[in-house]
């Protein structure tokens, strides 16, 4: 069963924000940003939701911290 459109951009956001996270030192309001959300706020309870991990924590964890 494929995707909606709406999942797909979803997915992309969350994908670019991980990307960002590992990347960049960035603070998580600028990689929500730079990531499509249009809250500050929703990516931290995206990456909970997705990943049971904070911005920070998802950092650390990627980066082997």
């Amino acid at each position: 069963m494929s995707s909606s459109i709406h999942e797909d951009i979803q997915r992309s956001h969350l994908e670019r924000a991980k990307q960002l996270l590992a990347e960049t030192d960035l603070r998580t309001p600028d990689v929500a940003t730079a990531s499509g959300y249009g809250s500050a706020s929703y990516l931290p309870y995206v990456l909970r939701q997705q990943l049971s991990m904070t911005p920070v924590q998802y950092r650390a964890h990627v980066r082997g911290r």
